[in-house]
């Protein structure tokens, strides 16, 4: 077996996208807790500071809002920052459903003797719910950009979840559905990188540059996913 290990993005790939309106409506009942500008919260949160957030910029959620309030420049009342932090947190517990069948794909592989990685750009409330989720128990290293101090594509995240994983990054499949220059940067890390297409319900919901310009593997379902990697590693073998 010359690939030994399978690592995943996320969002988007095993879990869905967090919704854009939705998360506009529960933004924006932050906002009227801090007493900000709704339009300004949002924008903020979901654009302005997101490379900061989601880079570990930021100990915790909790100061993650507190300079939310600075930059609006609103007094920081613990109290409403506590009250913020818990609504953040109860509406993206449910953006960590694994997607139909993600779960038995993981076990699988796992089963035909891969080693899981996750690693995703996110920020503090994805580890916060991780332990409550079904997704530990099937991987075998997952790397968080928000504790781990980097995003993708920096090589040094995928270097990151190689080790973790003790596989050298030759040795490693990389699938995700495009977001961030991901690929592109698991194809520079040595990686043998493939393309997840799985629709999303709002292309506005992130910027996936890879998917639009990707010419390398491409694959339709998390259900091709083993067959695919067991007729890859059956072809680098015969070579």
């Amino acid at each position: 077996m010359f690939y030994q290990a399978v690592i995943f993005d996320l969002f988007g790939t095993l879990v869905d996208n967090y919704p854009l309106q939705e998360t506009h409506a529960i933004l924006s009942e932050i906002a009227q807790v801090l007493d900000v500008s709704p339009q300004e919260f949002i924008f903020l949160w979901t654009i302005e500071t997101w490379h900061q957030r989601s880079s570990g910029a930021f100990p915790c959620l909790e100061a993650s809002m507190e300079h939310m309030c600075q930059l609006l420049q609103r007094r920081v009342i613990p109290g409403c920052i506590q009250r913020a932090c818990q609504i953040w947190l109860d509406s993206t517990r449910q953006t960590l459903i694994p997607r139909d069948k993600t779960l038995d794909m993981l076990q699988t592989l796992r089963l035909s003797g891969y080693k899981i990685g996750i690693m995703t750009d996110c920020s503090h409330e994805t580890p916060f719910h991780w332990p409550t989720t079904p997704f530990p128990s099937c991987v075998d290293a997952t790397v968080f950009s928000c504790l781990a101090g980097m995003k993708k594509p920096d090589l040094r995240m995928y270097n990151l979840t190689c080790q973790h994983l003790s596989v050298q990054p030759e040795r490693c499949i990389y699938i995700g559905d495009g977001c961030g220059h991901e690929l592109t940067g698991a194809a520079r890390a040595g990686m043998y990188p493939i393309h997840l297409l799985i629709p999303w319900k709002e292309s506005s919901d992130s910027l996936r540059p890879d998917a639009e310009e990707w010419q390398g593997a491409t694959l339709s379902s998390l259900e091709q996913v083993l067959s695919f990697i067991e007729n890859l590693n059956s072809v680098v073998m015969e070579i």
